[in-house]
């Protein structure tokens, strides 16, 4: 099972920020990523940015102006 619960790292040691239901004694496999501060940069321009950056649309504007244009096209409440 996999859950992402956000952590400090304090003193050589890792503190949970949120509540958790983990079992005592149980071992874990512990996977970090460091979090960025961005200024006031929203959460979606900090997404935009980070799929910008790994390059992986490169070259693919026309297809995903298609996908935009059927999902607008299509949507509906």
């Amino acid at each position: 099972m996999a859950k992402t619960i956000r952590a400090t790292f304090m003193g050589g040691h890792i503190e949970l920020l949120e509540k958790s239901e983990i079992p005592e004694g149980a071992e874990l496999t512990v996977t970090f990523e460091t979090a960025r501060k961005v200024g006031n940069q929203s959460t979606w321009a900090q997404v935009a940015e980070e799929i910008s950056s790994q390059g992986n649309l490169m070259g693919k504007s026309e297809e995903i102006n298609k996908f935009v244009r059927e999902f607008r096209d299509n949507f509906s409440l």
